[in-house]
């Protein structure tokens, strides 16, 4: 109700703002053509242009006090949601690693969905999952009715990886898999 409020104040002054820049500088014709906007007393043009004109302005000010309203939700997973996935989920979810030419291949199988929730995307964090170092989408393709992707990484630069998952819009299933290198 606030923010409703102070929304309705700052309009009506904007539009207020406005009101005083319109009415000086169509002042011609009234004995206060020699007005500027900070100037402007509104009082003897309110009659003119609030009252008359093809689009009468008496329509338009009792507009601006119609609410419209807005639906919101909101979903907050607590650490434990987080913990409950994982422990249900992560062994759906199979992620090998091997050694080749001195770079790292991950392999990723994922299930295409998890409790009648679509898999929606898979992404590669870098270092801690509150302020990784790096976060990168990777590009999914179906394979015998699962979700697939791969990626390399130089030998050296094995660090903490971190696999997120997410199933379902909006408040869906987040699973983590951390990269385990053989």
């Amino acid at each position: 109700m606030k923010s409703q409020l102070a929304e309705a104040c700052c309009i009506l002054k904007i539009t207020y703002n406005k009101l005083l820049k319109i009415a000086a500088n169509h002042a011609a014709g009234t004995n206060t053509h020699w007005a500027s906007p900070n100037s402007v007393r509104i009082c003897p043009l309110a009659k003119r242009y609030i009252f008359g004109g093809t689009m009468p302005m008496k329509w338009i000010l009792p507009a601006l006090f119609l609410c419209g309203t807005a639906e919101a939700t909101t979903c907050i997973a607590t650490d434990e949601d987080f913990f409950l996935w994982n422990q249900k989920y992560q062994s759906l979810i199979d992620v090998k690693s091997r050694m080749s030419d001195g770079d790292y291949v991950v392999e990723v199988n994922a299930p295409s969905s998890l409790d009648e929730r679509a898999f929606e995307n898979v992404v590669l964090v870098f270092g801690n999952s509150e302020s990784p170092s790096l976060f990168v989408p990777l590009q999914t393709y179906d394979e015998d009715g699962k979700k697939v992707t791969w990626y390399t990484v130089a030998g050296e630069m094995v660090r903490n990886q971190t696999l997120e998952f997410s199933y379902g819009e909006g408040c869906g299933i987040s699973v983590s898999v951390p990269v385990i290198f053989n």
